[in-house]
């Protein structure tokens, strides 16, 4: 019964999804499917559907969970945090045009009970505290789900620098893994195990992924999504492991598309103007709102096969999500009614934005 009751709900939630991974959250599901634009999604919502996927992870071993854990976290959790201030949204949308408060910036407001919730903040004390807190435990929540058992070993699920420490068969094996990762896709692991002992190191080949190269090591097997390595492993050994990815336009709704590389998905960021809030005791920790310029009144449009290509320059000592690698092509601007170049970042990178684009004809 509660295997019928859950797969129901996973039914349910794929029209609730946004491109970004992020379930409806705005308390009025009401029926909706999820609309870009129009169905925000709350902190907390991320929080408790990555939780879930999580534990879907563990239980059943899908990679698909690992695969929508991974473009939650990256995007839409990201996403509505602020890639430079100590604040997240507590309502955001994939695309944003405006952070004002309300969704939209003309909406009515009501004086007794005024929405507030589309902005940037430290604590969102005027609404409720329960994001903020939760923001703070999203990544461990990734991370307790970066490596699973299996019967023959270990199984790396998830990605990013890290390192595990664990035994098996009575040997302490320490794993330490460096990368850049979800900027860059290359990954090393350094595997110690003292005593030597054999067992099978699995290796989650992402959805997104079209092929891969696998180094300091020649013999390896894929099989049910994982790449998968069982040998005796001794102090110091080393694997190095380069996915390859394309560029894909992914359909959102019947007219709409969205571009993703990797694990990331990408908008256009907008500009608007920065207006500071309440401030807090603490330094550095305020309230800012995000007026749209008349600009974004603009239209982008996709031209049909106008290539994107990736642009990996990521200036030295710069934060990742400040500099990440960017989707660099045209795009027709129907105001102007000219393809024009654009530069598209990670949603991650972005405050004001545009995530989804209809084809131009």
């Amino acid at each position: 019964m509660l295997e019928k009751a859950l797969e129901a709900y996973l039914v349910k939630l794929n029209v609730c999804l946004t491109p970004s991974g992020a379930p409806i959250g705005d308390e009025m599901i009401d029926g909706r499917p999820a609309d870009a634009s129009e169905t925000g999604y709350e902190y907390c919502s991320i929080h408790e559907l990555l939780d879930s996927y999580s534990n879907l992870l563990q239980k059943t071993g899908g990679l698909l969970w690992a695969d929508r854990l991974e473009r939650l976290l990256f995007n839409a959790a990201q996403g509505a945090r602020h890639p430079r201030e100590s604040a997240i949204a507590y309502l955001k949308t994939d695309n944003s045009f405006s952070m004002t408060g309300t969704l939209h910036p003309h909406d009515m407001v009501d004086e007794k009970n005024p929405q507030t919730r589309y902005k940037y903040s430290p604590a969102h004390q005027d609404v409720a505290v329960c994001c903020v807190p939760n923001a703070g435990r999203i990544y461990p929540y990734y991370v307790k789900a970066m490596w699973l058992r299996s019967s023959d070993g270990l199984v790396a699920a998830l990605y990013g620098a890290s390192e595990l420490v664990t035994e098996l068969n009575g040997a302490r094996v320490r794993i330490k893994e460096e990368t850049n990762y979800p900027f860059e896709l290359q990954i090393t692991f350094i595997i110690n195990a003292e005593p030597p002992v054999e067992f099978e190191l699995a290796f989650r080949k992402p959805a997104w992924a079209t092929g891969f190269e696998l180094n300091h090591m020649a013999d390896w097997r894929e099989e049910n999504g994982m790449i998968k390595v069982k040998k005796v492993w001794q102090p110091e050994q080393q694997i190095t492991i380069s996915f390859k990815a394309e560029i894909q336009i992914n359909p959102f709704s019947e007219k709409e598309y969205f571009l993703s590389h990797g694990p990331l998905v990408y908008a256009l960021p907008l500009e608007g103007i920065e207006t500071e809030g309440r401030k807090y005791n603490t330094e550095g920790f305020r309230d800012l709102y995000y007026s749209p310029l008349a600009n974004l009144a603009d239209d982008w449009q996709f031209i049909p096969n106008e290539d994107f290509h990736l642009d990996e320059s990521i200036p030295g000592q710069v934060h990742a999500w400040e500099a990440p690698p960017a989707l660099a092509g045209n795009m027709m601007n129907v105001s102007t009614h000219k393809k024009t170049p654009v530069r598209l970042l990670p949603i991650g990178s972005s405050i004001l934005r545009k995530t989804t684009f209809r084809m131009f004809e």
